[in-house]
């Protein structure tokens, strides 16, 4: 798919060269021979029912993960091949997840047959007979499969409204936990029998059902590995103990007993393995090494932290580009957010290292699913002091998963003493600011008063960008580069100019967040773009097109635009020209050699504002994209003649009329509203 296509293009993963692909494994060596031959040789099955075989004869392994967490992120998942989710929260999020997922990523639904928690909503309607015994680990009920009407039970009420919401594959955990139940080899095999039935169930009620199983491996055979996607299994390296809540180091006979596991499901069914391990979620390094060690067996890796909430490291390790933007607009994603310095000062550098602002209200409930893997960044950048306690939190959080965290802005200074800063009183006048040396030139050196100064020295192993120094010789570190980020505050951030004049950054800003937010050198795309492609290109809007220039002879705006810019200078340029409107009534031939070089291959005309839908500058200025030459300003044009954009506007007027929300967005005052008629009404004439 293109997405993933973009994504193996940006050196995403440091783990695997082809992100995506068994080939990557082996050109660089991470798997071992052995693994690579077995893997060569399952490539050229040709039996029809293998995972390989159902792929399309797609020889490469898919990349897996594992997502249980409540807010989705779907961009980022689109990155794999087959992703498992906890349905619950799935469908909460959106109830077509599987499409907007798919075509190119198969949604698995989180299915757990072995046991059942409290919280799951048919757990009341199940008989405590089905539930004899507890695993007080997890604190779930252990399901006796031998019970008469589970089975049925699971395919009508569990596994059918999620086949119904468009699951068609299935991951089903928790397949070995009726040995806590069964305690002798009889009973165990009674219920393998049972569970293994069960399953085969499952594949008769629902036609072209895939499964993935989480263990289970006795419950393989013949009849069940064509509706078989792969055999997973937790811990192969690294794994969790819930009871004592604690990481742990898998030992070496139980990693044997399951690579053996592995082996049979690969060599008698040519099932492909996942092993899933855990690790904390700032411990990356100890997740790409135990992923390259899953690759090495031959298996597809997954490693994440324990409640698998987080983007972990697989076979593809995705490299963060969202960074969390925190402000101060209780209104949330509105147009009150484009006054908020997180968005007028904050956006633009993020963008143009190629990072994605998430805008997220300090106010809003918190986030609580890890941070690293998912966010390259936490940016606070409030235009108050008011941080509430759980965004204090999330910041030492981040701080504790190696996230860069950046404060500017009027945040409440408490939040620099949880990174690790020390905060004091406030300095005596006179003030005086000084950029230290090595250090990038910003626009300004700010006028820093007293009340805005508190002492201030940045911590250890800190670059200070900006010091201030008061009467008494105590300072003020107030813009710095700190090992947990960096901070710029009020105005040795952003300073305003005395009289509400506007405002100047006190710090290079791209090369603040850079530094800050630990950007590196690897290629990223414009995230402002369709493609991901930095574009070089000049607008203007042209309004005064027909004006009288204020230059001796009185020319034309346009003709000075012409001669002066676009004959000069030969880059791609986007022209907004609109006449007609409060302007006096004249030919638009009288401006016709300008409007000739707007057909200069470097020239381009370009889409109106908000005020005017859907109207390119050809239009307004009476030519049609397959006519350029200057036509008189009440000639009428053929529909066919107008660009797409324009028919569509005149037939969305005739359908819902001009007051249709979709039309126009907002009540317009009473002049743009008489613009706005004049407007249709010449769109309609040109008929």
């Amino acid at each position: 798919m293109q997405r993933r296509q973009f994504l193996q293009s940006l050196a995403q993963s440091r783990l695997l060269a082809n992100p995506l692909g068994r080939r990557g494994l082996l050109g660089l060596g991470l798997l071992g021979a052995t693994a690579g031959r077995a893997m060569a040789q399952n490539a050229a099955c040709t039996c029809g029912n293998c995972p390989d075989c159902l792929q399309g004869g797609n020889t490469t392994p898919p990349a897996v993960a594992f997502y249980y967490g409540a807010r989705i992120p779907v961009d980022d998942l689109r990155a794999f091949d087959w992703v498992v989710l906890e349905p619950q929260y799935a469908l909460a999020q959106d109830t077509k997840m599987v499409s907007v997922l798919g075509p190119d990523t198969l949604a698995l639904a989180y299915v757990s047959v072995g046991e059942v928690t409290a919280d799951r909503p048919y757990y009341a309607d199940m008989p405590k007979a089905w539930l004899p015994t507890s695993n007080a680990a997890w604190g779930s009920r252990v399901i006796d499969q031998t019970a008469a009407g589970w089975p049925q039970f699971l395919r009508e009420r569990i596994v059918k409204p999620l086949w119904d919401a468009g699951f068609r594959a299935f991951f089903l955990d928790t397949l070995d936990s009726y040995q806590l139940l069964a305690k002798s080899p009889q009973a165990r095999q009674l219920q393998a029998q049972a569970l293994a039935e069960t399953l085969r169930g499952l594949v008769a009620a629902y036609p072209g059902i895939r499964l993935m199983l989480n263990r289970g491996f006795e419950l393989v055979d013949a009849t069940l590995a064509p509706s078989i996607l792969a055999v997973a299994a937790e811990s192969l390296y690294r794994g969790w103990n819930q009871a004592e809540t604690t990481y742990v180091e898998v030992k070496t006979d139980d990693r044997e007993w399951l690579l053996a596991r592995f082996g049979e499901m690969r060599s008698q069914f040519k099932l492909p393995g996942i092993a899933i391990d855990y690790c904390a979620p700032q411990d990356r390094a100890s997740a790409r090494q135990t992923a390259q060690q899953i690759a090495a067996q031959g298996l597809i890796p997954w490693v994440a932290d324990p409640t698998l909430e987080s983007l972990g490291v697989g076979t593809v390790e995705l490299v963060p580009r969202r960074v969390l933007l925190l402000h101060s607009c209780e209104q949330g994603d509105s147009p009150e957010l484009q006054a908020q310095s997180a968005h007028l000062y904050g956006a633009m550098p993020l963008e143009y290292l190629g990072l994605v602002p998430e805008y997220r209200y300090v106010g809003a409930p918190a986030i609580t699913e890890p941070l690293a893997g998912r966010y390259a960044a936490v940016v606070l950048y409030p235009d108050d002091g008011k941080i509430p306690l759980d965004i204090r939190t999330l910041l030492k959080r981040a701080k504790a998963e190696s996230v860069p965290v950046a404060v500017l802005g009027y945040a409440d200074l408490d939040v620099l003493d949880d990174l690790g800063e020390h905060v004091g009183e406030p300095l005596n006048a006179p003030i005086k600011v000084q950029r230290q040396p090595g250090t990038p030139n910003g626009e300004v050196i700010p006028l820093i008063s007293p009340q805005d100064t508190v002492q201030l020295t940045a911590s250890a192993g800190s670059q200070v960008w900006l010091r201030a120094t008061g009467g008494d010789g105590r300072i003020m570190d107030g813009a710095a580069i700190t090992p947990w980020g960096g901070y710029a505050l009020g105005g040795f951030g952003v300073f305003n100019l005395p009289g509400n004049t506007g405002t100047r950054w006190s710090v290079e800003p791209i090369e603040f967040f850079r530094a800050a937010l630990r950007v590196g050198a690897d290629p990223m795309p414009d995230i402002t773009t369709r493609t991901g492609r930095r574009a070089f290109f000049v607008h203007f809007d042209g309004d005064g097109w027909p004006n009288a220039c204020d230059q001796p002879g009185s020319p034309l705006a346009c003709e000075v635009l012409v001669t002066e810019f676009l004959e000069k200078y030969k880059v791609p340029t986007l022209a907004s020209v609109i006449i007609g409107r409060n302007q006096p009534r004249r030919s638009v031939s009288q401006t016709g050699r300008p409007v000739a070089e707007m057909g200069q291959a470097h020239v381009r005309p370009a889409l109106g504002g908000s005020r005017q839908p859907h109207l390119v500058a050809s239009i307004q200025l009476g030519c049609s994209e397959r006519d350029p030459q200057p036509r008189q300003r009440n000639q009428k044009l053929p529909l066919r003649q107008l660009p797409a954009a324009a028919q569509l506007h005149l037939q969305h007027q005739e359908q819902c009329g001009r007051r249709c929300a979709v039309h126009r967005r907002q009540a317009l005052p009473a002049r743009q509203e008489m613009q706005h008629d004049s407007l249709a009404r010449r769109l309609q004439s040109a008929r």
